[in-house]
């Protein structure tokens, strides 16, 4: 039966595997990750491995219906039920929710199912086990076997024979444990690993929930075994750790070595470390792109030797040995790629009795010092101008030595010398690649303070921190390349918006960080740079001061420190509008533009940082934001959705392999191409990463496009207008939106017309017998030089406009975000591409539904297009995808015309796809822009009145600011206007500034946006607009016991008042959300009819991350009663 069970599941495995053969995608015929075993050559026969990478069985969990979250107890797991296992094996190392983590599920971001065949069922559990069983060899008996973990994401626990050992607990970091009590030599050993999400550890808490080193992005998501696990056996007496310490002023090589003996009887040993030269036999050239990340060495002859003798270990004692000898020449220096060789050495220490020899140890180091002198960073004593690149892991692309190699060669290219792998500790192999080539790294733990979800109150937060600090620097200490600890990212950077008025507690979290400082130094007194990155110097305990920010440094650094700024530049947040200031109206064309845009201010900000002789310069990044993704595997780049046979695809999966055996790379998914898709190059850059070539220049900054740049000036277009009509002759719906909304945009319709020189044809509202009336009089129009404009085209109403117009149109379902002109023609080249930009309109981010086809388009003049550039997929989804889906959308969208004129005769048609029914401010200015050249006049337009809600939330208003004060209280108690009587109308004049209108910028007002003059420091704003109600609500008796509740929430930053129709409303309860305060008011007693609502904000904070805003929502609890509600910014009275 067990045989049966087996045949199956490998037949059902087979079946899931074929299905995921690359018929389209690419083949990779070498290692996706190459990797060495755990135990090296030199070590055996003293120490002995099993790599039980491979299959292994999968049962996921279900989670207890009874567990609370948010309290830091995670739900009990349950052991495994023997015929509870998936069909489908797991591939370790993976996670099992690999697939959906980072993964866009729309479909147009990164693409992250690179082990196809998991189900997808497996993305959405939270808690499992796995199982393997494995042969331990009877000749292991006498020795010690320990299980290493390289890295779970998760806590895990380790069950073997049944029998428990122990629970592991850091998501990046490795541990080892000893299981030789519950071994049975010679058979086959069944290990369980019980993991959960380390989400389920959350406890909410003042500021946070998290309660564990998080990561960023990937780690803070992934569930599973995602690094090598391997079986080792070693001696009863063995040595556990090595760790080298060269001392370069000294002529010393110093080596601490912790020996362990776990025997029951004292023992006097020799310890002798001979030191070799390890020699790279790869070259590790940008040309070698396939060789150069695999792995070929070997050692040189002795060069030195360390020894002691007579060492007496008690039994079951661990202790530290220090050795140390004068090098006097023998070993050549570690260098800086760009100053010399990364010559590196391998120890082999090895202890021995009178009898034999009973352990060897491998440890790799170099022959290298760092230090911070006088605010300067030295390396072998010479000053180094450290030149920064820095990104998060991304997952399965990133797994593997050739991701690794391909980082620091483009970094190469860009003249860095310094990287920081971003936000967790990555890998041991990206550390190992950048000893071999020479990189500088800065290596940084999981407190990725950033996702402002920390639990700072929880103790058991700060012991796990304490923990994944000594874990870190005990595995990453002997790495030369590695230059600095950090051990946490933003943490001070994102408190001080957090906890804003808790002073108090934001010292007592920068003296726990400190803390967390103290313990990198204490075990590695070898390096004196220890940080909290972009936490300045966390408020004078830190001899650095490491900045985040744009283009501006705004702080005076103290001139004793190391400094620099190590995430500079708006590559991940800055949208068009940000970038006119640099490139004018381009900057809303295309993403190119933008990224040129990206260059000159980060050009700007190198060569500034260079200029005053800063430590380190960045501007973020390269690797991510500087570089095109790479479309490897596919071969239609223009095409939506991604299929699982497009990409690169590997070998067949191979047992008890060291390192990841990815089923597939998915296009997109990277920008760094080490030689999968050979048809590609390694990368293709942006104008950022050429700028930064430029800026980077080891002598100075280079001259270059980007610097020295000259705002584009403002071309005024002359309009030619051959004719003008000021009466227009309607076809369709008089009582419809479209009507309503043209009229009110100013197009001159008058009553009871029947002839007229320009026509408009409302396709969505006209019917197939009017066709051929509207046909002979369109025809007429144009016979005598007429006009005739089709709008509210729609794939629906296709066949109607063919009825009508002389030639073929089609309309194509085609949304647009965003239009570009017709630059050839004036009618539209004077149009503002900011003018055509909607994909921040709160109102609606569309502008058209629809492009056009057939001859009419083809053959016409088309005056206006969808950008193929889709803005939405920028200002939407995270970091690492949404970069991929901007530029997807300029590959799979094409300029397309979606306002066409065909000429006929002396007179001419027009077809619109231009929105018409939900319009805004900006819609209509396009469409009085738009008519106006067209030759229509709009003298007798009438201001559209607007809305001041979109839905639920508050999009448009009446505003007046900025009126000064002492300081929040003083302007909360202080009456600027008449609060309480008055209701003004745009323009209107009080306290000698104007009332005006704004738009929110997508979720909330930002004060410091609206144009407003007078002070910054502190101020306050008022916000005026009006709500409908057709029932009065202040009435309980008159109303009924049924009445409908009217709820209303203010979002602030800093304090604020409600006014309802002159009296101050109290809020019924408030709370902190971030950096803002929540005011919740329940049952608001509006009126019937016009209520008038004002609210009053007052803020400190101006020209910084977390400015002054308001967010205003307002619902019903009757739904149908919430659609009767109007609003509007302002009224007749």
């Amino acid at each position: 039966m067990k045989i049966q069970q087996q045949i199956l599941l490998v037949f059902l495995f087979t079946v899931f595997t074929l299905n995921i053969s690359p018929a389209q995608g690419v083949k990779f015929n070498r290692e996706f990750a190459p990797a060495e075993g755990f135990v090296k050559p030199q070590e055996k026969p003293f120490r002995e491995e099993v790599c039980i990478n491979g299959y292994w069985q999968f049962q996921p969990v279900e989670m207890p219906s009874t567990w609370v979250s948010g309290k830091g107890n995670p739900p009990d797991l349950t052991l495994p039920k023997p015929d509870k296992w998936e069909i489908v094996p797991i591939k370790i190392p993976s996670p099992w929710n690999v697939n959906s983590v980072l993964h866009d599920n729309s479909g147009s971001g990164m693409d992250s199912r690179s082990f196809p065949s998991y189900p997808e069922s497996w993305n959405h559990v939270r808690m499992g086990w796995l199982q393997k069983k494995v042969m331990v060899p009877q000749s292991w008996k006498g020795k010690e076997v320990f299980i290493h973990l390289k890295a779970v994401a998760g806590d895990c626990r380790i069950v073997v024979n049944k029998k428990d050992i122990t629970l592991h607990f850091d998501n990046a970091l490795p541990g080892e444990y000893n299981i030789t009590s519950a071994i049975e030599w010679g058979k086959e050993n069944e290990i369980l690993l019980g993991i959960r999400d380390p989400k389920l550890y959350s406890e909410k808490g003042e500021y946070g929930s998290y309660t564990y080193p998080t990561g960023s992005f990937w780690l803070e998501n992934a569930i599973g075994v995602w690094q090598d696990v391997f079986l080792l056996a070693k001696s009863q007496i063995h040595i556990s750790d090595v760790f080298f310490q060269p001392q370069l002023d000294a002529d010393l090589l110093v080596a601490d070595v912790v020996l362990e003996n776990n025997t029951n009887k004292k023992q006097k040993v020799d310890l002798q470390i001979p030191i070799y030269e390890w020699i790279n036999k790869t070259d590790l050239s940008e040309q070698n792109v396939l060789k150069a990340p695999e792995i070929s060495w070997e050692l040189g002859e002795e060069e030195l030797r360390l020894s002691s003798s007579s060492i007496v270990l008690e039994a079951g004692q661990k202790t530290t040995v220090s050795l140390k000898v004068e090098v006097k020449g023998s070993l050549k220096k570690w260098e800086l790629w760009t100053r010399g060789a990364p010559n590196l050495y391998t120890g082999i220490a090895q202890i021995s009795t009178k009898k034999e020899i009973v352990d060897k140890y491998y440890q790799r180091f170099g022959w290298r010092a760092v230090k911070i002198k006088d605010g300067d960073f030295l390396l072998n004593g010479k000053r180094v101008e450290l030149r920064y690149e820095g990104w998060h892991f991304t997952g399965t692309p990133c797994m593997t030595r050739r991701y690794a190699w391909g980082w620091y060669t483009i970094s190469k290219s860009a003249h860095i010398n310094f990287v920081r792998p971003h936000a967790m500790p990555y890998p041991d192999y990206f550390y190992d690649m950048a000893d071999e080539m020479g990189m500088l790294i800065m290596d940084e733990t999981g407190i990725f303070g950033s996702h402002v979800n920390f639990n700072y109150d929880s103790p058991e937060f700060w012991e796990r921190n304490q923990k994944h600090i000594e874990d870190l620097v005990l595995r990453d200490r002997n790495h030369p390349s590695i230059i600095g600890w950090s051990v946490a990212n933003e943490v001070r950077a994102v408190l001080i918006w957090q906890a804003k008025d808790d002073l108090d507690f934001q010292q007592e979290v920068y003296d726990k960080i400190f803390g967390l400082t103290k313990i990198a130094r204490s075990l590695d007194p070898t390096r004196a740079w220890v940080q909290s990155d972009g936490d300045k110097d966390l408020d004078g305990r830190q001899n650095v001061y490491t900045i985040h920010t744009g283009e501006h440094l705004m702080e005076k650094v103290p001139e004793d420190k190391l400094w620099g700024v190590t995430e500079g530049g708006s590559s991940y947040y800055g949208k068009p509008g940000y970038y006119e200031k640099y490139i004018g109206d381009r900057a809303y064309r295309s993403l190119n533009d933008r990224m040129d845009a990206l260059a000159i201010e980060d050009y700007k900000l190198i060569k500034n940082l260079r200029a005053l002789d800063a430590d380190i310069s960045n501007a973020w990044n390269l690797v991510w934001h500087g570089l095109k993704p790479i479309s490897v595997g596919l071969k239609d780049v223009t095409q939506k959705e991604l299929k699982l046979t497009d990409g690169v695809f590997f070998d067949a999966y191979v047992e008890g392999k060291p390192g990841m055996q990815s089923e597939r790379i998915a296009p997109f998914s990277l920008t760094i191409n080490p030689g999968y898709d050979l048809s590609l190059p390694l990368y293709n850059p942006y104008p950022l990463f050429l700028a930064m070539q430029a800026a980077n220049h080891p002598d100075q900054p280079q001259a270059c496009e980007w610097d020295d740049f000259d705002l584009p000036a403002t071309e005024e277009k002359a309009v030619l207008i051959e004719k003008k009509f000021d009466k227009v002759l309607f076809f369709g719906n008089r009582e419809g939106l479209h009507y309503n909304n043209l009229k009110s945009i100013g197009v001159p319709f008058v009553k009871g017309l029947k002839k007229a020189d320009f026509v408009i044809i409302d396709m969505a509202t006209i019917d197939s017998k009017e066709v051929n009336a509207i046909k002979k009089e369109a025809e007429g129009v144009v016979r005598n030089a007429g006009t005739v404009l089709l709008v509210g085209m729609t794939d629906q109403k296709t066949s109607l406009a063919n009825s009508i117009l002389p030639v073929s149109i089609n309309c194509i379902p085609d949304e647009a975000s965003s239009l570009l002109t017709n630059v050839e023609d004036n009618r539209t080249a004077s149009i503002s591409l900011k003018d055509i930009y909607f994909a921040e309109n709160p109102i609606n981010k569309v502008i058209s539904n629809y492009s056009l086809g057939g001859s009419f388009a083809e053959n016409g003049n088309s005056l206006l297009y969808r950008n193929n550039t889709d803005w939405r997929r920028w200002l939407k989804g995270g970091e690492y995808s949404k970069t991929i889906s901007i530029y997807r959308s300029e590959l799979e969208n094409k300029k397309a015309p979606v306002f066409v004129e065909y000429e006929s005769g002396n007179g001419r048609y027009f077809a619109s796809t231009i929105e018409l029914e939900k319009i805004s401010d900006y819609h209509v200015k396009l469409y009085q822009q738009l008519f106006a050249n067209l030759g229509l006049d709009l003298s007798q337009s009438e201001k559209l009145s607007f809305e001041a809600f979109d839905g639920n939330t508050l999009v448009r208003a009446l505003s007046i600011g900025r009126f000064g004060a002492a300081n929040i209280k003083a302007g909360m108690n202080t009456d600027f206007i008449n609060e309480l009587s008055i209701k003004p109308k745009e323009k209107d004049v009080t306290a000698q500034k104007v009332w005006k209108m704004v738009v929110n910028n997508g979720d909330r007002f930002l004060l410091k946006d609206h144009n407003q003059s007078g002070p910054q420091d502190v101020y306050a704003n008022y916000f005026s607009y009006w709500v409908f109600s057709p029932i009065d609500l202040s009435d309980l008796l008159n109303s009924g016991p049924d009445m409908p509740q009217v709820n209303k929430e203010l979002i602030i930053s800093d304090a604020g008042k409600l006014f309802l129709n002159g009296q101050f409303l109290e809020p019924t309860s408030t709370e902190e959300i971030d950096y803002r305060l929540k005011q919740n008011y329940r049952s608001i007693p509006l009126t019937k009819g016009w209520n008038h609502f004002l609210v009053k904000v007052v803020t400190d904070d101006f020209d910084v991350p977390n400015q002054g805003t308001l967010f205003s929502r307002m619902e019903s609890s009757n739904k149908f009663f919430e659609k009767e509600l109007k609003t509007a910014i302002q009224i007749k009275l």
